[in-house]
């Protein structure tokens, strides 16, 4: 566990070497808290960095900003709205 420079926010994540049996369950990501007095509340559980709306200090991580959808979302996109 590492706490930002303002101590309001918190980032938890395991590392640890799993048996190649169990490397299916394993889980490379990580959890965000924000301190809400008395207590901790999660912001942001994942692998990918945040995104930069989450206003996550940066000297805890890094965050994703936002890019235009790509060709993938686009096709995803039409592949969603023929379902619908």
């Amino acid at each position: 566990m590492r706490l930002s420079d303002n101590g309001r926010y918190a980032f938890v994540g395991a590392s640890f070497t799993a048996s190649p049996e169990c490397d299916r369950y394993g889980f490379n990501g990580y959890e965000l808290f924000r301190r809400t007095s008395p207590t901790w509340t999660r912001v942001f559980v994942g692998s990918d960095p945040p995104p930069c709306s989450y206003a996550v200090p940066r000297d805890l991580v890094a965050c994703l900003k936002t890019q235009p959808p790509g060709s993938n979302n686009r096709i995803a996109r039409r592949k969603l709205v023929g379902l619908g």
